[in-house]
């Protein structure tokens, strides 16, 4: 009876942390993606600023 409590709190932790972890790679990946877009899009923009200038 004891190893199946403990199994079963075993297996709650580990789906925590892997929820845990799966959330902050996916927050630290959309900040990534943000960042590049930005600076993609100015890039983008002083290209076209000097282009026309």
């Amino acid at each position: 009876m004891l190893t199946w409590i403990s199994m079963i709190m075993l297996v709650i932790f580990l789906g925590c942390c892997t929820v845990v972890i799966a959330a902050s790679c996916y927050n630290i990946f959309k900040l990534i993606r943000r960042s590049t877009g930005k600076r993609d899009f100015a890039i983008r923009n002083h290209h076209l600023k000097t282009s026309h200038g």
